[in-house]
């Protein structure tokens, strides 16, 4: 039987999901977000990592499946969260 793939809405995936494929990612000295080409070389390094987390999190408005706007996808497994595209 073939494994089943679904692609889904960042706001409709948990934070916690959107964490489990995204946070680990490290890019020029800290863990990126997907935050990397949307925040100025001038003002990458002055930002935390859980800065970035807050403003992937606020951009991908996990967990409100009926928001007008949202950031990225996810992608499943079965049932488990294994990609995201670059948001």
């Amino acid at each position: 039987m073939a494994a089943s793939l679904r692609i889904v809405p960042a706001n409709q995936v948990s934070w916690d999901d959107l964490q489990a494929v995204v946070g680990a990612a490290r890019c020029h000295g800290g863990r990126c977000f997907c935050q990397r080409f949307k925040i100025p070389d001038s003002q990458w390094r002055s930002l935390s990592d859980d800065e970035r987390a807050h403003r992937l999190r606020a951009q991908a408005d996990c967990g409100h499946p009926g928001s007008g706007s949202t950031s990225g996808l996810i992608g499943y497994l079965e049932d488990e969260p294994v990609i995201a595209p670059r948001c």
